[in-house]
């Protein structure tokens, strides 16, 4: 692929919403940056642009991905999509240390690929749709090609069944994403109990850095959401970073501060 310095668009899919947005590129970078906005699975203005503010990043690639929404899909195809979006990447881009950061529930969606395979496969099964053999290519090129450097989550949802019980009026976008309690209980290791998802993580390895942000500001998620990642985390024995700050509302996406969270390089 040669050189972008223009934004541009290209589809990973049949879908309208299955793109992926290119903000800038070069082989000869050093460092891949790859976005999964949010939106509660299903807002149409939470989208990959939300990725434009921090061009100023030096010496990156800069990739947002577009996924496919609710009520018209439910889990797990919106990871699959974002699976498919990360083959698409490394099949048509010279990328390495990658770094992949979402928010909200493209926060969810990272920790959903640490275990990927059994997420989906859980997924599917309330969806009624037991047959995998036509994703065993995509999860085989992924589980072969992809390595990342640094994941990122930012005021992310990590356990849906404590979220709702935190707020209860958020089942109105729940429903529109799961078919059942079951299944949205089994969509992540927080609430699963998937023995499966004691196996070690995907994608990642022993010198991936785990970053967590939450602005202490956020109207839509408070600190609990952090703390079960954090307990998850070292569960696991896995390290990791907290950062907390005053850095706007959740729909803000941080702000004025977006370049410098979205770098990783908070103090």
């Amino acid at each position: 692929m040669e050189d972008i310095s223009e934004e541009q668009e290209f589809k990973y899919g049949e879908h309208s919403l299955q793109k992926i947005k290119v903000f800038k590129y070069s082989s000869t970078n050093a460092s891949t940056y790859i976005y999964i906005h949010g939106g509660a699975w299903r807002d149409p203005s939470n989208t990959f642009d939300e990725m434009r503010p921090v061009l100023g990043i030096p010496n990156a690639n800069l990739i947002g991905i577009n996924y496919r929404l609710s009520p018209e899909i439910k889990h797990p195809e919106h990871l699959i999509d974002i699976l498919r979006a990360s083959r698409f990447v490394k099949q048509n881009f010279d990328v390495s240390q990658i770094t992949l950061l979402g928010h909200s529930v493209g926060a969810t969606m990272i920790l959903q690929l640490l275990h990927y395979r059994q997420i989906i496969r859980d997924g599917l099964k309330h969806t009624h749709k037991d047959d995998l053999s036509s994703l065993d290519n995509l999860f085989a090129y992924v589980n072969d090609n992809v390595l990342l450097l640094q994941v990122i989550f930012l005021d992310g949802i990590y356990d849906v069944v404590e979220l709702l019980k935190e707020y209860p009026d958020y089942a109105s976008f729940v429903d529109d994403a799961f078919v059942s309690n079951k299944h949205f209980a089994d969509s992540t290791q927080l609430s699963s109990a998937n023995e499966s998802l004691d196996l070690p993580f995907s994608l990642v390895s022993k010198d991936t850095k785990f970053l967590i942000y939450q602005s202490l500001e956020d109207d839509l998620l408070s600190m609990k959401q952090t703390h079960l990642l954090i307990d998850y985390l070292s569960s696991k024995n896995q390290g990791f970073t907290l950062h907390v700050g005053n850095w706007g509302k959740h729909e803000e996406i941080f702000g004025k501060y977006r370049e410098i969270v979205f770098s990783g390089n908070v103090p």
